[in-house]
């Protein structure tokens, strides 16, 4: 029930910001140079064995973000991001942290206002649990993955200096080899999706970010 309060809260002040700033005066969004810090409600659609997202895979996680950019041009950006990510289930507890060079690309819109972006990085994951509620789990477990996240958000500005995103994240790790794959001119239903890996580290993130320009403003 808390969990579900604090998710209809959270949608809901982001519904509230996007109406509220989409209809302010348009100014610019960052061009040189942005920090953006934040917080995500985030989902745990892996599949584990005996790990905290299987021994409690419906348990709603909350990632804090931080986020830097630079602007090779208008629609382009070269950057880094830091992400956290936590959760706990009585004395069961889940932490997970991300960092990876990032390269955004974005598509602006109303005179530079606001703009549709996807970002794309691929760096380091430190996945770390702690399982006592099963015996057959009890076990603190710590493990670094190459991992790859995808974002995709909207952004909008406050001002030339303050400006916000509401964005989409993806994240995994862990690939294994589907062993029961099969090419599609080997399948009974070739349109039927297969994957030849499987993730067995994946997030999915709903988050609100503020960001920050960095330097002198283009239109002070």
């Amino acid at each position: 029930m808390k969990d579900s309060t604090f998710k209809i809260g959270f949608v809901v002040i982001a519904a509230v910001l996007c109406v509220c700033t989409m209809t302010s005066v348009a100014q610019t969004l960052p061009m040189k140079d942005a920090i953006a810090v934040g917080g995500s409600l985030t989902f745990p659609a892996g599949k584990g064995t005996n790990d905290f997202t299987d021994v409690h895979g419906s348990t709603l996680c909350f990632s804090a973000d931080l986020n830097y950019r630079h602007y090779l041009s208008d629609v382009a950006a070269l950057g880094a991001i830091y992400q956290f990510c936590g959760s706990h289930h009585d004395r069961d507890l889940l932490r997970c942290h991300y960092i990876a060079p990032t390269l955004t690309c974005r598509a602006l819109q109303n005179e530079g206002s606001q703009s549709l972006y996807f970002t794309f990085g691929m760096g380091f994951l430190l996945y770390s649990d702690r399982i006592y509620s099963r015996p057959a789990a009890n076990h603190t477990f710590n493990q670094g993955y190459f991992a790859a996240s995808l974002s995709l958000g909207y952004e909008w500005t406050f001002s030339n200096r303050l400006s916000s995103q509401l964005h989409i994240d993806f994240l995994t790790a862990k690939w294994s080899e589907n062993e029961n794959y099969q090419p599609s001119w080997q399948r009974d239903n070739p349109n039927e999706y297969e994957s030849m890996f499987e993730p067995k580290r994946m997030f999915a993130s709903v988050g609100l970010d503020i960001q920050f320009a960095l330097g002198k403003p283009d239109n002070p």
